[in-house]
């Protein structure tokens, strides 16, 4: 028996991180979130002097998120609630649209509609909150840029809460120390995680668990940076195929002691060194478009490779939403009739309805192949026993 590990998000509900409910409410809501002048939205109190365009850029940010979530709304009537990737999503093909970088037609629509409605706040930047009519006649052409230039912001934005809010675990992690066990008295060389939380990398560290993630160790300033090629140098390669909150590029640093431009995995602050926002990957269907890019492909080789040798799959805390995911699961079932999944997941049954629908139709069937062993377990309530008798 050859094993790997997939955790999702369900799997740190237990150390204090938010829900996608939760996450989407914070998106939604009207926080305590300031536009810093570095550009990166802030929790906390805004300073008087940077309130009036950060009041500004977030009131036009929340009227266009409060638009798209009228629209998913309706789209998902009766199904469910539309969620803060779904919204990351639409506006990931607003923005391609409007730039020419992803040409979808069928946006056009919506693209109006939204130029419509928004009339009166796109006649001013929602920066610096002066207007941008010009007399020459292409101010319809200028508006829909300040369109690209809000959604744009949007996105961003989306993605500055989520990383604040999951780069903060509350609670100890030792309800997951039954992955150590399992690491240890397993043939397991393979642990992904679809989290961009750093829940699990403390686990590991925490528990002595000898294992690469492709990153080097620590330099002087304490920068991490990308070497995938480490992930052929041990045994347990611990893999996170959306990234990290504590992923980034460096770009350039002006410090004395100057710190490489790369990839990296930050431990501690930089200053006067120019960062990215965190390297992750958000949003319902755009994140298999991303797959292919760099340092993704490199994390996405190693699940392609890992599916072609292991015969059992722990899944923790995964909801079978990810398109892409599925996909290579669904043909990893499929290859041999041996291969099988264990589901941990306190309500299977909720599991496989809120599946897509692909995982949904298939999900009978494989239970009768035992193919699909549902384990009704909470991450924290599960010993690496229970799920051992499954496999």
């Amino acid at each position: 028996m050859s094993l790997a590990f997939l955790f999702g998000a369900g799997s740190s509900i237990r150390a204090g991180l938010p829900s996608t409910a939760l996450l989407t409410t914070r998106v939604l809501g009207d926080s305590d979130v300031f536009l810093h002048t570095s550009g990166r939205y802030l929790s906390g109190e805004c300073p008087q002097a940077m309130e009036h365009s950060s009041t500004g850029a977030l009131n036009r940010i929340r009227l266009l998120l409060q638009l798209l979530k009228s629209e998913a709304d309706l789209y998902f009537y009766a199904e469910r609630q539309p969620n803060y990737e779904d919204l990351q999503f639409m506006l990931h093909q607003i923005v391609g649209s409007l730039s020419g970088d992803l040409e979808n037609p069928a946006l056009n629509p919506l693209i109006r509609d939204l130029d419509h409605k928004l009339q009166s706040v796109l006649t001013e930047d929602p920066q610096k909150l002066r207007s941008v009519r010009r007399s020459n006649g292409d101010w319809y052409m200028h508006r829909l840029s300040n369109l690209l230039q809000v959604a744009n912001e949007a996105s961003n934005y989306i993605r500055d809460i989520v990383a604040a809010e999951l780069s903060k675990p509350k609670c100890s992690v030792d309800y997951l120390s039954w992955i150590g066990e399992a690491c240890r008295t397993a043939e397991t060389n393979w642990i992904f995680s679809l989290n961009h939380d750093p829940l699990l990398d403390r686990l590991l560290q925490k528990l002595e668990v000898n294992h690469v993630d492709g990153f080097d160790q620590p330099d002087e300033h304490g920068v991490r940076y990308w070497r995938p090629e480490l992930f052929d140098t041990c045994i347990l390669k611990f893999v996170k195929l959306h990234g990290s909150v504590d992923w980034v590029w460096i770009r350039e640093s002006k410090t004395e002691k100057r710190v490489s431009p790369g990839v990296a995995q930050i431990t501690k602050v930089l200053p006067g060194v120019d960062i990215t926002r965190p390297l992750i990957l958000m949003g319902t269907h755009n994140k298999m478009s991303d797959y292919t890019n760099y340092l993704y492909e490199d994390l996405h080789v190693e699940f392609y490779n890992a599916l072609k040798k292991v015969n059992r799959i722990v899944t923790c805390g995964y909801g079978f939403g990810d398109k892409g995911i599925n996909s290579r699961l669904i043909a990893w079932l499929l290859r041999s009739k041996e291969n099988r999944i264990v589901v941990v997941h306190p309500h299977p049954q909720n599991c496989q309805q809120h599946a897509r629908a692909a995982i949904y139709q298939h999900w009978d069937h494989w239970v009768q192949a035992r193919q699909l062993c549902p384990l009704p377990k909470k991450a924290e309530d599960v010993t690496w026993s229970e799920i051992k008798a499954f496999l």
